[in-house]
C-alpha cells in the first residue's frame, strides 16, 4: 500500500468515525442525565420508562425512510437520497438537542398534576433523529470498504464514551451538578455540526470517494437493463448468503436492540432505586459503560478470533450478556434480595458495565463478519467472468446488499419499541 492510500484511509477512517458521532448521541446524552431527571422531573423514577416510549414511539420515522427507499427511490439514487436525509438528520438534531436543553425542566399541570411534556416531546423528536440514523447510516457505510464498518461502529461507541466524560465531569447525580443541562445540550449539538461536516468530507472529497467498495452492481444493473431476459430466478449459492447472514444479522441486532435500549434502560433506575448510594452507583454504571462501549468496538476489528471459533465464541459472548441482563432485570423486582446492600449495589454496577462492554463487542463483530462475507463476495466478482445467468444473480445479490443493513437497522429500531411498551406495561401495573 503506497503513502498516498494509507493516508486516505486513515482520513476516511477518522471522517467515519467523526462522523457516526452524530448517531444517538443525544439519546445517550438523555440516559446520562438520568440521575438528575429522577430528581428534578415531577414524573420521579417513572421518568425513564416514560422517556423510552418517547424515543421508542419516533421509529415510525425510520419505518417512513425505509418504505420510502424501499418503493419510490430506484438503487442508482439512492445514495443522493441518503444523502439528503443525513443533512436533514443532522441539522435536526442540532435544532431539538438545543430546544432540549432549554426547555426540559418545563411542565404541563394537567389532571391534577404535573407532567414533563415538554421534555418528552423534545426527547420524541431527538430520538426520531437518532433512531432513523440506525436505518441510513450503516446502509451508507456499506458503500465502503469492509474494515470502515468497525469505524462507523466505534463513532457510535464514542458517543457513549463522550457523553459519559461529560457526565462524570458534570456528576449529574450530585446535589450541585458543575454545569447545567443546556450547556450539555449545547456541546452534544456542536459535536452533531462536527459529524456533519466529516460527512461532507466523506460525502464529496476525493479522498472520501477512494475508498468506496467496488462499483460493480452498478455494472450489473446496467446490464439488467440490456439483457431483460435473463432467468433471474436461477438457483445460485448467494441466496444461501441472503437467508444465513440477513436472518443472522437482523435477529442478533434486534435482540441486543431489545435488551441494550429497551429493557435495560427501562429498569435501570428500579435496579438502584433502593440501594443507600443508588444515585451515584446508577451514575456510574451508566458514565463508566458509556467510555468503554467504543472501547470495545475497536477490540471486535483489531483482536482477530480463528475463523473455525469465531461462531462459538461470538454466540457465548452473546448468551453471557442476556444472562446478566436477565439476573439485572430480576434485581429490578421490588422483591428482589439484598436491594439495600451497598456490596450488591456495587456487583450490579459491575454487571452493568459488563453487559455494556460485551453488548458492544457483539454488535459490531456480527457486522463486521456480515461485512467482510460482502467484501469477499465482491472479490469474486471481480475475478470471475460473468454469464448471463450468473450475472442476473449478481444483480439480485447487488439489490439486496444495501438492504441487509437497511433490514438491521429497522430490526433494532423496532425491536426496541416493543421492548419499551412491554416494559412501560409492565411498570405501570406495578412490576418494578
Amino acid at each position: 500500500m503506497s503513502h498516498i492510500s494509507r493516508v486516505s484511509t486513515w482520513l476516511v477512517y477518522i471522517s467515519i468515525i467523526l462522523f457516526g458521532l452524530s448517531s444517538w448521541i443525544v439519546v445517550n446524552g438523555v440516559y446520562s442525565q438520568l440521575p438528575l431527571f429522577v430528581k428534578k422531573l415531577p414524573e420521579k423514577w417513572a421518568i425513564a420508562s416514560q422517556m423510552s416510549v418517547a424515543l421508542q414511539l419516533s421509529n415510525v420515522f425510520p419505518i417512513i425512510h425505509l418504505v420510502i427507499t424501499t418503493a419510490f427511490i430506484s438503487s442508482a439514487n439512492r445514495i443522493h437520497f441518503d444523502t439528503v436525509s443525513i443533512y436533514i438528520i443532522c441539522v435536526v438534531g442540532i435544532i431539538s438537542t438545543i430546544f432540549l436543553g432549554l426547555f426540559w425542566d418545563r411542565t404541563v399541570y394537567t389532571n391534577n398534576s404535573e407532567h414533563s411534556l415538554w421534555f418528552l416531546f423534545f426527547v420524541f423528536l431527538s430520538g426520531a433523529v437518532d433512531c432513523t440514523t440506525s436505518v441510513v447510516y450503516f446502509a451508507f457505510i456499506s458503500n465502503y470498504r469492509y474494515l470502515f464498518s468497525s469505524a462507523l461502529t466505534i463513532g457510535e461507541g464514542l458517543t457513549g464514551g463522550v457523553v459519559g466524560v461529560l457526565s462524570l465531569i458534570q456528576q449529574p447525580g450530585s446535589n450541585k451538578p458543575l454545569f447545567n443541562v443546556l450547556v450539555f445540550c449545547i456541546v452534544l449539538s456542536a459535536i452533531t455540526f462536527v459529524s456533519l461536516c466529516a460527512f461532507t468530507f466523506l460525502r464529496f472529497s476525493t479522498f472520501g470517494k477512494s475508498q468506496l467498495r467496488s462499483h460493480q452492481c452498478e455494472d450489473y444493473e446496467s446490464s439488467l437493463i440490456q439483457h431483460k431476459d435473463l432467468n433471474i430466478n436461477q438457483p445460485i449459492t448467494s441466496h444461501k448468503w441472503k437467508l444465513t447472514w440477513t436472518y443472522r444479522l437482523v435477529l442478533t441486532q434486534s435482540l441486543i436492540s431489545f435488551f441494550d435500549n429497551a429493557v435495560i434502560n427501562s429498569i435501570l433506575p428500579y435496579v438502584f432505586k433502593k440501594n443507600p448510594r443508588g444515585d451515584i452507583l446508577m451514575q456510574y454504571a451508566i458514565s463508566i459503560g458509556q467510555i468503554l462501549d467504543p472501547v470495545f468496538c475497536l477490540l471486535a476489528y483489531v483482536v482477530p478470533v480463528h475463523r473455525q471459533v469465531e461462531n462459538l465464541f461470538v454466540s457465548l459472548l452473546h448468551l453471557t450478556w442476556v444472562s446478566i441482563c436477565t439476573f439485572l432485570t430480576v434485581m429490578a423486582m421490588p422483591w428482589a434480595p439484598y436491594k439495600r446492600d451497598l456490596t450488591m449495589g456495587i456487583i450490579l454496577t459491575v454487571l452493568k458495565i459488563t453487559s455494556k462492554c460485551i453488548i458492544s463487542y457483539c454488535k459490531t463483530k456480527e457486522f463486521l463478519m456480515c461485512h467482510q462475507k460482502l467484501e469477499a463476495i465482491d472479490k469474486r466478482r471481480s475475478q470471475e467472468e460473468l454469464t448471463k445467468e450468473s450475472r442476473a444473480g449478481n444483480i439480485i445479490l447487488c439489490g439486496f446488499e444495501m438492504g441487509t443493513f437497511r433490514l438491521a437497522g429497522l430490526g433494532i429500531q423496532l425491536s426496541a419499541l416493543v421492548g419499551s411498551l412491554i416494559m412501560l406495561a409492565l411498570t405501570t401495573m406495578g412490576a418494578f
